[in-house]
């Protein structure tokens, strides 16, 4: 294993310029791999902040809070205790 280390160093000493392009390929896959995990596991692996997220939210219609509102009707989503958004 030794051997081959030894002769990979002497040819990236030969050929620099693939050796610059090896490693910033490198370096390129493994920033933008770290990069998408991080979205990943932040948008869809951890867990909320809230125990139950749809307790703090009521979605209501024309029709009232109780009603399902139809898809294009005048809905809102209000927070608990504050103004409606729209």
């Amino acid at each position: 294993m030794l051997a081959h280390l030894l002769t990979a160093a002497r040819s990236f000493r030969r050929r620099r310029a693939a050796a610059v392009a090896i490693v910033a390929t490198l370096m390129l896959g493994i920033g933008a791999n770290s990069a998408i995990f991080s979205i990943v596991r932040a948008m869809l692996l951890s867990p909320l902040p809230f125990r139950d997220i749809l307790a703090h939210y009521a979605m209501t219609g024309d029709a009232g809070p109780t009603a399902a509102p139809a898809i294009g009707a005048n809905c809102s989503l209000t927070n608990a205790g504050s103004v409606a958004v729209t």
